[in-house]
């Protein structure tokens, strides 16, 4: 067959493809019969949302190089993510940037880079480790529908998220 019926005490929870069974459980019970942990096993059902961080360091391009170095130590990261005032994304600086063209500019937005890659926030796991290579700084922005930035991806995100999926299957063995 070419489609599972996931039922419960009589009910029809889910009829679907294997595939769409694993990648959007429709009831908690499916998720739990499926097994959570297994889904996890494969990047491509991973959501990116589950191993991004939320709250990044946002800043508006008209910032001076000063205080956005400031900003950086204040916030303990050394790349910028640059928005507008509604948090739309216009693009990156690193610290490294900031630093040797402090004296150069007026403001971030005459260095800033494009922020290239992005992932949009119904993108996967699998998306972001096939981009995180790409990505300059070692950061991917993630974008709701509007563009709005609503989290990163970096290296260390994507290595926690495996490693504590690693860890959890090593244990139950």
């Amino acid at each position: 067959g070419d489609r599972i019926a996931i039922m419960k005490d009589g009910k029809l929870l889910q009829l679907d493809t294997p595939d769409k069974l694993l990648s959007s459980p429709a009831h908690g019970f499916v998720e739990e019969f499926i097994g959570k942990k297994r889904i996890y096993q494969n990047p491509e059902y991973v959501p990116v949302t589950d191993i991004m961080r939320e709250n990044p360091v946002i800043t508006l391009p008209s910032r001076t190089p000063k205080l956005a170095i400031n900003f950086m130590r204040q916030r303990k990261t050394d790349t910028l993510i640059v928005g507008d005032e509604k948090g739309k994304i216009l693009g990156i600086v690193s610290g490294y940037d900031l630093q040797a063209n402090k004296d150069k500019i007026g403001t971030i937005a005459e260095i800033m880079q494009p922020a290239e890659p992005i992932l949009e926030h119904n993108t996967t796991a699998k998306d972001a480790l096939l981009k995180i290579t790409q990505a300059k700084y070692g950061i991917i922005p993630v974008v709701n529908e509007e563009d709005k930035i609503i989290g990163v991806v970096t290296r260390g995100s994507l290595l926690s998220f495996f490693a504590n999926q690693w860890f959890e299957i090593e244990e139950e063995k």
